[in-house]
């Protein structure tokens, strides 16, 4: 192979097909172990008690905030207070109300809403990716036996490759 065909992927395509077969893999797992676990969730409102804001330093020229929600919320007669409730949106602030998923097991265990698709979300992009890959892996095959190459006709008519009739 000539390094020529070699860099005319952006994508390494077997890198393609490991990673999305990893993510794929990830998201496949992600719903057996939400179909097979006991876990129930049932849905609530509570109600947003504080938002903690901090800055963050990734780097000298990377700075940002980040916030954690609190809520506060009663199961069946006992509240649950200072919750850290697991996603925020700038328009929220100290006093609305948000619905919350807890544990039907332990009740001081919650989820934001909108989590409950990222297994399949991962089983899209798994499957995307994956199918990237191999298109590529099989289109880097089809290029490599393509007689655009030079190496290709010299291996062609080598002396050793001929065919004598004696």
């Amino acid at each position: 192979m000539s390094n020529n065909s070699e860099n005319k992927f952006f994508i390494n395509p077997k890198s393609a097909l490991i990673v999305g077969l990893i993510i794929l893999s990830l998201g496949i797992f992600a719903v057996i172990h939400d179909k097979t676990s006991n876990t129930i969730y049932e849905d609530l409102t509570a109600t947003i008690v504080d938002i903690d804001k901090r800055l963050v330093s990734d780097g000298p020229n990377d700075n940002h905030y980040e916030y954690t929600v609190y809520v506060d919320y009663a199961v069946y007669g006992e509240r649950y207070e200072h919750v850290e409730y697991g996603a925020y949106d700038s328009k929220m602030k100290v006093g609305d109300k948000v619905t919350v998923y807890y544990d039907v097991s332990d009740p001081s265990i919650i989820n934001a809403p909108g989590f409950e698709n990222v297994p399949y979300i991962f089983i899209a992009v798994g499957t995307v990716i994956t199918f990237i890959g191999v298109y590529l892996q099989n289109k880097k095959k089809k290029e490599d036996l393509t007689p655009g190459d030079d190496s290709f006709f010299d291996e062609q008519n080598s002396p050793e490759n001929q065919y004598t009739e004696e």
